[in-house]
């Protein structure tokens, strides 16, 4: 999917998100939904090692700002066949709970496995918004509200499946880095890459120990003009 049809997208979604705002006093089932968003903003404290591992990160890459913002939250389908309305950042968060118990302990410590980390979030969310994009590409405004934007098959595909349930035990380091993480994702020529999001957290740290950088990687996976977006959340 390209950018221009993501921005397009995003446009559609944000246009909905708006719509059930207004609507919040009319209709309780608005207010439910929104209020499935995890309440992070005053919950999720931030790593020490993040920020700056995330500057190392974005150093060696050309970052540009998208003209639209990210919706504040993803309508996917769980594992026990419930839609919930979902912030990137716990998301990318609970997705990524299996995969972060195959490396040390100690990684929120540690600069280059932070970095894997934040990479694997970074990959994980460009797959994500490239699915999602072209889930919803020509869905109606009635039908952004209704449908799932990502199914509990893409969450399986490109990481796991989650309960309901597990949204209320995400990792809070993890949730914490997936928050430092989420405005961004890569992008090649002017197309979303989602093949970024194929390699593991656990692939991703063992080609930084055998001293690849993080740009050889991405280089090698997503072809050599691969950069990175930025997208805030309203």
């Amino acid at each position: 999917m390209t950018l221009d049809k993501l921005q397009n997208r995003i446009k559609a979604l944000l246009f909905y998100l708006i719509l059930t705002i207004v609507c919040i006093s009319l209709f309780p089932a608005a207010n439910m939904l929104l209020n499935r968003i995890p309440a992070q903003d005053q919950t999720v404290q931030p790593l020490p090692g993040c920020t700056q591992a995330l500057e190392d990160l974005l150093d060696s890459m050309t970052v540009t700002s998208l003209q639209q913002p990210l919706p504040q939250g993803y309508r996917t389908e769980t594992a026990d066949g419930e839609t919930v309305f979902i912030s990137p950042s716990a998301l990318l968060g609970v997705l990524m709970e299996e995969e972060i118990q195959l490396i040390p302990s100690g990684w929120k410590e540690q600069p280059e496995i932070m970095q894997a980390v934040l990479m694997r979030v970074i990959g994980l969310h460009s797959a994500l918004l490239e699915r999602m994009g072209d889930r919803t590409e020509g869905m109606s405004d009635e039908q952004l509200g209704s449908s799932c934007w990502l199914t509990a098959k893409d969450c399986e595909e490109m990481a796991r499946t989650f309960t309901s349930a597990d949204l209320k035990t995400i990792d809070a380091d993890l949730l914490a880095v997936a928050e430092c993480a989420s405005p961004y994702f890569l992008s090649n020529n002017g197309k979303l890459i989602g093949q970024c999001g194929s390699l593991s957290l656990s692939r991703i740290y063992d080609r930084l120990q055998a001293g690849e950088t993080s740009l050889e990687i991405w280089k090698q996976q997503c072809g050599d003009t691969v950069q990175l977006e930025s997208a805030q959340n309203p």
